[in-house]
């Protein structure tokens, strides 16, 4: 999403059954247009690829500030204050 929309804000994307999902903040609806080069981007996670699981801690704060993500901010402020915590990523 980022690479297609660079403003777009990750907020949640809590596993399901199946994977997983994520809700974004966007300055307007997407379009049709929009969802069809999305689907076309995230074809490549119906590939065997694999998701590179970083610890983060509540010190990773200032870079997702930096990053814009302020519900990433939001739901590192709700952690507890030691330890680390998950986030994982897609490989392409």
């Amino acid at each position: 999403m980022k690479e297609l929309f660079p403003n777009v804000k990750l907020t949640f994307g809590p596993s399901t059954e199946n994977g997983f999902y994520y809700d974004f903040d966007y300055d307007r609806t997407f379009t049709p247009q929009d969802l069809e080069m999305i689907e076309k981007k995230m074809n490549i996670v119906t590939k065997d690829e694999p998701f590179i699981r970083r610890e983060v801690s509540k010190e990773s704060r200032k870079l997702f500030e930096e990053m814009g993500e302020t519900y990433k901010v939001e739901h590192l402020e709700e952690l507890p204050d030691h330890g680390t915590h998950s986030i994982s990523k897609g490989v392409s």
